[in-house]
């Protein structure tokens, strides 16, 4: 598959994500910044569901999985909110105090999720329970 058409729906896709990174056959995340929903496509490009973000999660940037939970990243106030693959608010953490303008997240080894700062050229990389564990200046 080449490309997939999203739904009418989801008409402000902000971000996309493997489903489960580990398994090609899992689909894929796609968060839609104006009406704010999480959307499942299967890996066909085929719909499969979606659901509401948290109410306060109402400025969402990007989107990632690990194929256990996926994160959403709140630009707006510098938080990851963290949801089960049904749609439940499992948790959120702050991002640290110089990641203010986060633009991009990401997982790939299962124990990170890394946060690109827009504004400071640095990109973040936080434990998937949230804690700071260092960043780094990205090349002029």
């Amino acid at each position: 598959m080449s490309s997939f058409a999203l739904t009418e729906s989801n008409g402000d896709p902000v971000g996309i994500a493997a489903a489960d990174p580990g398994r090609s056959s899992s689909g894929y995340w796609v968060v839609d910044g104006e009406d704010r929903r999480l959307y499942r496509y299967r890996a066909t490009g085929s719909f499969l569901t979606s659901f509401p973000l948290a109410a306060y999660n109402d400025d969402p940037r990007d989107v990632t999985s690990d194929g256990t939970w996926v994160w959403v990243l709140y630009r707006a106030d510098g938080v990851v909110y963290a949801y089960t693959p049904s749609g439940v608010l499992a948790g959120s953490f702050d991002l640290s105090l110089t990641n203010r303008t986060p633009e991009g997240i990401t997982t790939y080894d299962g124990s990170s999720l890394w946060v690109l700062d827009r504004l400071t050229r640095r990109v973040f990389r936080y434990s998937r329970d949230g804690a700071f564990v260092s960043s780094f200046d990205l090349m002029p």
